[in-house]
């Protein structure tokens, strides 16, 4: 194996760098292994192969080569800036971007109609048309979009947001390095070399600080952000200008090897969530572009050195298809799912067998329209050709939110998409002044009447309609406080499985526990789903703190609740929608009820030592096997694992009759 250095007229090369038709820029082959290594992490780490749970820095991997290949070029071939340079460089970014994108666009909208439910489709062609528009990172940032968990993990155009990163630094880099730079020599009277230096430092630096401050105060920005990404870029631009030496067999080896290193010790170390991007994405771009400064500026390696074995042709290979593996390895994934109502082990294969069409889209649309010689010899035809396809795409997208709308007014869809959204809140109002804190009051309204404190996650608020009516009917207010994806026993600074919104839980629950010391409050219910309590570092750990709370709660002479957890029911109403059945649908009994099961000896050991009053409803939330979805008629699953409100209400005796005990207890 070999690294020659051969002309893109003989091989042109691929992925990130922005190809525009035959040029004398050196193909060099080791850089598209280490493609193939970047895609490959990320698929591994999509399909939760053993090992990979950081695979997704494979994107951090990309934007340094980006940022390299991208450099490369525009300092090679606008010495000027000038605007017919830029919109050369634009369109054959639009060449080599666009039909590819736009092709997995109009098929994932066309596979979204055939699997997914009707009150999905609307999500999936916002999501379609930002991501047409390059704007699918600022979307899942401003929608809330947690890239590791939730509902945005159900979209097949999550992995476009990395594409909006890119395509923005696209727009943004080739002014920074042209006009912008000229204006600046001429205002400053520096060389080009150095004002290019100390913009890209500072620029550099400032992206880095705001990836690190807003990964703790705004993580969704952080994750999502060019700004904050930018220096990504940047790294590998710099070694694109400012690196001139020429590299003995020796040094070059070391820095492929020590950048080899830096890049599995992201795979190992890099957190996931919790404290991701912060300054973590360094490792891989370090490691990335030490290994391309090797690659480039070091002399050809044969045989199974690390130069030699990325130029390995298979791993070449992989890493021309590593831009359309990456494009359709995702709705691959999600739409397989949907299709077999959640198997994953077809899915994960979909994702992996995706590089087929991958294949097929590279050679059948990418090149064919990258080197198509009319475009190739006019920028304004490549311009007019990439506006075309993406108003194609954004049709196909607003087509799908149409479909969505027609297919939702069918009664049984608005029934279960009813149903399906009715855990959210109601039957109470906001309130800040009762008890000096914001809380959604329900109940009586009766003054002097006992106050009952509802605390947890999401999965406490859909109670709240059950506990107002109870209240109403048996003397008391509740108050409900609730956080998402929070647990109601507070995490401590001893936990270390800390998520992205660590500071928010912690800093809601302390205000929480801080209103037991209120003497309006009576007694206090905590609830909370599997999923929440999982941020302790183990089931102990969760029970030791709900111990504490209870201890502190019965100091003040509050009364302690444990509403037990319902089954888990995925999403039913979803799956109906989907065209399967009721029977396939529903949940076996073991797979619903092992999250309550886990802690259910833990919650009657707080019982026990804590006064702690426990209200198991499992008997009812499920009592067959598979646990049914409806019961005389009721649908008993909203979506997420939730409660419909409708069958909670139908609990409001039950509920009214243990908050008695539990304020008699007083």
């Amino acid at each position: 194996m070999t690294i020659p250095l051969k002309s893109r007229d003989q091989l042109p090369e691929a992925g990130g760098d922005a190809a525009q038709g035959p040029s004398r820029l050196p193909y060099i082959q080791a850089i598209d292994g280490l493609r193939a290594l970047a895609v490959v992490a990320v698929v591994l780490n999509h399909i939760d192969f053993p090992g990979m749970s950081s695979g997704f820095v494979g994107v951090d991997i990309f934007f340094a080569i980006s940022g390299f290949l991208i450099t490369r070029q525009i300092v090679t071939k606008q010495a000027a800036g000038s605007p017919q340079q830029l919109r050369e460089f634009w369109a054959g970014r639009a060449r080599r971007i666009v039909p590819a994108m736009v092709l997995i666009i109009a098929v994932t909208c066309l596979g979204s109609v055939m699997f997914l439910a009707p009150q999905e489709l609307e999500r999936v062609g916002f999501y379609g048309f930002a991501s047409d528009l390059f704007g699918m990172n600022i979307a899942a940032a401003a929608r809330g979009g947690n890239y590791f968990d939730g509902p945005l993990r159900q979209s097949p155009f999550l992995h476009l947001w990395s594409l909006g990163v890119e395509e923005q630094f696209y727009l943004v880099w080739p002014l920074i390095l042209g006009p912008l730079a000229l204006v600046a020599v001429k205002r400053l009277r520096w060389s080009r070399q150095r004002t290019l230096a100390v913009a890209l430092t500072v620029l550099g630096l400032a992206s880095l600080l705001a990836s690190v401050v807003q990964t703790t105060s705004s993580p969704l920005w952080a994750f999502y952000g060019l700004h904050t990404r930018l220096y990504e870029f940047i790294i590998g631009g710099a070694a694109a200008l400012f690196w001139q030496w020429s590299l003995d067999r020796r040094t070059g080896r070391l820095f492929t090897i020590g950048g080899l290193a830096m890049i599995v010790a992201a795979f190992v170390w890099t957190p996931v969530d919790a404290g991701f991007p912060g300054a973590w994405p360094l490792l891989a771009v370090v490691g990335s572009v030490a290994m391309i400064v090797g690659f480039t500026h070091g002399p050809g390696e044969q045989g199974y050195s690390v130069a030699g074995i990325f130029s390995w042709s298979p791993a070449r290979r992989i890493g021309r298809y590593s831009y359309s593996w990456y494009l359709w390895h995702w709705p691959a994934f999600v739409l397989a799912l949907a299709a077999t109502n959640g198997n994953k082990t077809i899915a994960r294969i979909a994702c992996v067998a995706a590089i087929v069409p991958a294949a097929a889209s590279f050679h059948f649309v990418e090149q064919r329209v990258r080197l198509a010689p009319r475009l190739v010899k006019s920028s304004s035809r490549s311009l007019a050709f990439g506006a075309v396809a993406l108003g194609f795409g954004a049709a196909c997208s607003i087509g799908v939110v149409l479909w969505g709308r027609l297919g939702v007014q069918d009664p049984q869809v608005a029934e279960w998409v009813q149903a399906e959204e009715s855990f959210r809140p109601g039957g109470c109002e906001q309130n800040s002044t009762l008890l000096g804190a914001e809380v959604c009051l329900g109940g009586s309204d009766e003054p002097g009447d006992p106050v009952v404190l509802l605390v947890g996650d999401s999965h406490a608020a859909q109670w709240i309609a059950a506990f107002s009516e109870a209240g109403r009917a048996n003397g008391f207010a509740v108050a409900l406080r609730y956080y998402g994806n929070c647990p109601a026993a507070p995490l401590g600074p001893s936990t270390s499985q800390k998520s992205a919104d660590y500071d928010a839980c912690t800093s809601f629950q302390k205000e929480t526990v801080g209103l037991l010391a209120n003497d309006q409050v009576s007694a206090v219910v905590m609830t909370d789903a599997g999923s929440s309590r999982r941020k302790f570092d183990d089931i102990d750990a969760w029970s030791r703190s709900a111990r504490e709370l209870a201890d502190a709660a019965t100091d003040k002479e509050v009364s302690v609740g444990l509403l037990v957890d319902n089954p888990n029911s995925g999403d039913p109403l979803q799956c109906l929608s989907r065209d399967f059945s009721p029977a396939e649908c529903a949940l076996p009994k073991d797979e619903a009820l092992v999250e309550v099961k886990a802690y259910s000896a833990a919650e009657i050991q707080l019982v026990k030592n804590a006064s702690v009053e426990r209200l198991d409803l499992t008997a009812i939330t499920c009592p067959d096997d598979p646990c049914p979805i409806q019961v005389g008629g009721t649908w008993v699953a909203a979506r997420d694992n939730h409660l419909a409100r409708e069958f909670t209400e139908l609990q409001t005796d039950r509920v009214g009759n243990w908050v008695d005990e539990l304020l008699r207890k007083r």
